[in-house]
C-alpha cells in the first residue's frame, strides 16, 4: 500500500453521509481486501469483488474500500470522490473530447492509460481541479474550465477565535476559566461566552442580574491574561414566540456580541417563524442569528424559514448568519450558507460548545462553509476582534 485516502461524501464534507468510502493505492489488492474483511471492527462483509469490498462495522457503519494500482490512483480517487452528478458531467465533457473515463483510467483512439493523481484527470479535460467540497454539479465544472481560479476555501487554521460557547453559568459543563484555557490551547485569540438568556429555563438561562455577575467574572479573568487573549461578553438570547427579544435594550448595549436564536415555537408556520427572525435582525443590538432553522436532529427537523427573506434582511443590516457545527444542528446547512454568501451576508462559524471537547465541533462548521464556497474573508471569526464589516 502506497496511499490511502477518504473519498465520497465524507471527503466532500457533506452534512450527512450514508457510508464511508476509502480508496487504496496498492500492488496487492487481494491482500488489502482480505485484511479489511478480517479487521476486528468488521461485523460482516456486505459485498465483495475483485477490487472492492463493502463491510458493516460493529457499530453499523457501512464502509466501502476500493483498490487500484498506484499509477491509476488519481482516476480511482476522482471517481470515488465526485458526486454522481459531478461525475456524469465530467464524463459527458470527456466524451465530447473523444475520451472515455472511468475509475480504471482513460481510453481514446490512441490507446489507454491512467493518472497517479487527480490533477492529471482534470488536466486531461482542460480543467483545473475543483476542491472536493465543490464537486456537486453546482457550476464547478464551468468554473474549472474558465480563466477564473478557484478561491482558497476557509480552513480551521484561519479561525482567530470562537464566540458561541456555553459554560456552567447555563447548561455547559465547564467553567469560564476552563473554557478560556482550552481556547488558548487551540491557538484562539478570543472566546465569546454566550450562555443562554432567561427564557430558556431548562438551561438555567441567565437573568439580567446573573448576566452582570458573569460580566464581573469575565473582567477579572481578562485582567489576568498577559498574552493578548480576550474573553468577550456575549449571549445566546432567545427570540420569543411573539417575535420579541429576551433582554431589554439597556442590557443588550453592554454585550460585546449578541447572538439571537429561536429555541421554541419551531412548529409555527413559515411566515411566523420568518417574521420572528426578521424582527431580531431589525434590532440594532443583534449581531448574529444563531442556528437559523433551529434544527436538532434526530429530535426535530429545522423550521420552514424563508431563507431568501432572511438573507435579504441580514445583508441590509450587516447581521451575521451562523453556521453551527454542532453535529445534530449543522445549521445553516451548506445550501443555505451558499445562498447567504451569494446574497452578500457574512457567516459566523461556531462549535456551540458546551464542553472543552466540543470546541472541536467547529470542524464541521468549517466543512459546511467550504461546501458553500466560503473564503476566510467570508467568515467573521477568521478576523481579529473587534471585527469590521
Amino acid at each position: 500500500v502506497s496511499r490511502v485516502e477518504i473519498a465520497g461524501g465524507l471527503r466532500r464534507g457533506k452534512e450527512d453521509v450514508h457510508d464511508v468510502d476509502i480508496v487504496v493505492a496498492t500492488t496487492a489488492p487481494d491482500a488489502v481486501l482480505a485484511h479489511v474483511a478480517a479487521d476486528a471492527l468488521v461485523d460482516r462483509v456486505v459485498a465483495s469483488g475483485a477490487s472492492t469490498i463493502a463491510v458493516a462495522s460493529n457499530r453499523g457503519v457501512r464502509v466501502e474500500v476500493s483498490t487500484g494500482p498506484p499509477e491509476r490512483f488519481g482516476d480511482l480517487l476522482q471517481h470515488a470522490t465526485g458526486s454522481a452528478a459531478h461525475n456524469t458531467r465530467l464524463r459527458e465533457r470527456a466524451k465530447r473530447m473523444g475520451v472515455s473515463l472511468s475509475q480504471h483510467g482513460w481510453r481514446d483512439d490512441d490507446g489507454e492509460g491512467g493518472t497517479p493523481d487527480e490533477d492529471g484527470v482534470y488536466a486531461r479535460l482542460g480543467l483545473r481541479t475543483p476542491p472536493p467540497e465543490l464537486r456537486e454539479d453546482r457550476g464547478e465544472i464551468e468554473w474549472a474550465a474558465s480563466s477564473q481560479p478557484f478561491p482558497r476555501l476557509v480552513t480551521q487554521a484561519d479561525l482567530v477565535g470562537q464566540v458561541h460557547v456555553h459554560t456552567t453559568w447555563s447548561d455547559g459543563t465547564e467553567s469560564i476559566a476552563t473554557m478560556a484555557d482550552a481556547a488558548r490551547a487551540r491557538g484562539h485569540r478570543y472566546l465569546g461566552i454566550s450562555d443562554h438568556s432567561r427564557a430558556l429555563t431548562l438551561t438555567r438561562g441567565l437573568t439580567p442580574d446573573r448576566v452582570r455577575r458573569q460580566w464581573d467574572e469575565i473582567d477579572r479573568l481578562n485582567a489576568g491574561f498577559d498574552d493578548g487573549f480576550r474573553l468577550l461578553k456575549c449571549t445566546e438570547m432567545d427570540i420569543l414566540e411573539d417575535g420579541g427579544l429576551d433582554f431589554d435594550d439597556d442590557l443588550l448595549e453592554g454585550f460585546d456580541l449578541v447572538i439571537a436564536s429561536i429555541h421554541s415555537g419551531l412548529a409555527q408556520p413559515a411566515d411566523r417563524i420568518t417574521a420572528r427572525l426578521l424582527a431580531a435582525i431589525a434590532s440594532p443590538h443583534v449581531d448574529v442569528i444563531g442556528h437559523p432553522t433551529g434544527r436538532k436532529r434526530p429530535a426535530r427537523a429545522g423550521a420552514a424559514i424563508d431563507i431568501d427573506a432572511v438573507v435579504e434582511a441580514a445583508a441590509a443590516t450587516g447581521t451575521l448568519l451562523e453556521v453551527n457545527g454542532q453535529p445534530p444542528r449543522q445549521d445553516l446547512d451548506s445550501a443555505m450558507a451558499r445562498r447567504a454568501l451569494d446574497g452578500g451576508v457574512r457567516l459566523l462559524v461556531s462549535s456551540d460548545a458546551h464542553s472543552v471537547e466540543a470546541l472541536g465541533y467547529v470542524e464541521y462548521g468549517i466543512r459546511i462553509a467550504r461546501r458553500a464556497g466560503a473564503t476566510a474573508a467570508d467568515i467573521a471569526n477568521a478576523a481579529p476582534w473587534p471585527w469590521t464589516a
